[in-house]
């Protein structure tokens, strides 16, 4: 009888660590998934400035060009 209690504790022990391998790594996934989501933000904003930043000297162009156009 003591045997298959070992063996059982040892079963027990087992699974306790292998689910708290798969959380732990779960969770590693959720907050990478997250920084993905940040940093794609924060990219999405530098590209809509670098774009405005691009645009402004073309929209002054068109602007002086229209004023002297009259």
């Amino acid at each position: 009888m003591g045997d298959i209690a070992m063996l059982a504790l040892l079963s027990l022990l087992t699974q306790t660590l292998f689910v708290a391998v798969v959380v732990y790594f779960a969770l590693y996934v959720l907050l990478e998934l997250r920084i993905l989501l940040i940093s794609n933000k924060a990219e999405r904003r530098k590209l809509t400035e670098l774009e405005w930043s691009l645009l402004e000297p073309v929209q002054n162009f068109l602007s002086k060009r229209a004023r002297n156009a009259r």
